[in-house]
């Protein structure tokens, strides 16, 4: 289960706009400080895609990544020290100070 907040919803759909045709994708690459960090971008459905229809919105994630990710909650925020989506994957054992790299 895939939860995005209403801010990540806009975001999304204004970023969306400029990608027709494309669905918002969510990734897992070994990485960043704590083991895994998370990719985002649109791209086109691949045959190992789970999909989430959240709204009008279509979230892809790949198989693997998917195991990783019950009940992700994505948000978007913007501030003077950061912008972007941010995470909370409550599977996390621990996350980097930044928030943007976790470890299971």
């Amino acid at each position: 289960m895939i939860e995005l907040t209403s801010n990540a919803t806009q975001k999304i759909k204004e970023f969306a706009e400029s990608e027709p045709g494309k669905f918002f994708r969510v990734k897992l690459n070994s990485g960043g400080c704590s083991g895994f960090e998370y990719i985002v971008n649109f791209s086109e459905q691949l045959p190992d895609d789970v999909v989430y229809v959240i709204g009008d919105i279509s979230v892809i994630i790949d198989s693997l990544s998917n195991s990783m990710l019950p009940n992700l909650r994505i948000d978007y925020v913007d501030t003077l020290a950061y912008s972007g989506f941010k995470f909370d994957n409550p599977s996390a054992t621990s996350k980097c100070g930044c928030g943007q790299s976790f470890n299971l």
